[in-house]
């Protein structure tokens, strides 16, 4: 279905935290929802793009049919369970990101939720393609043996 946003600003008394939209980045269109409006003298909005979990900032929010949003997002907030930060590092470290990104391309990833009572607490598994091994490689772990991370038992 295509869907015109030349003509669908979506007016700066609507926009409120939780406000749906849709933004433009690089020429495409994408779902957001708002999770920081603009004030009168600053109207630059933070947006969280629904389908990639990512903040943005945006000037213009276009409004957008419910039809788009009968699609579940394809991002959901989550944790990895049993792994937290390593004391010396006041937040994650770049190459625990790398090693995501490096580890998890080209995979099946497998997750396993464990608690949902807050942001839900999950365990990835992976086979890397082309792999002969007999078992997933679990991430959380190895996040740990990396060093990236610590081991943390969580309360579940």
């Amino acid at each position: 279905k295509r869907y015109d946003l030349r003509n669908a600003l979506v007016p700066a008394a609507d926009i409120k935290e939780g406000t749906s939209c849709a933004v433009m980045l690089e020429g495409r269109a994408y779902r957001g929802t708002v999770i920081c409006p603009g004030t009168p003298d600053n109207d630059v909005h933070q947006v969280r793009l629904v389908d990639f979990g990512t903040p943005h900032s945006f000037t213009e929010l276009y409004t957008l049919s419910s039809y788009f949003y009968a699609m579940p997002a394809l991002a959901v907030e989550c944790s990895l369970a049993h792994i937290g930060r390593l004391d010396e590092d006041p937040v994650w470290p770049e190459g625990a990101a790398a090693y995501l990104e490096e580890t998890l391309a080209d995979c099946f990833v497998k997750v396993k939720t464990l608690d949902t009572t807050h942001t839900p607490l999950v365990e990835l598994y992976v086979e890397p393609s082309g792999s002969n091994r007999n078992e997933s490689l679990y991430i959380n772990r190895e996040l740990v043996m990396e060093r990236y991370a610590k081991w943390v038992e969580d309360a579940l």
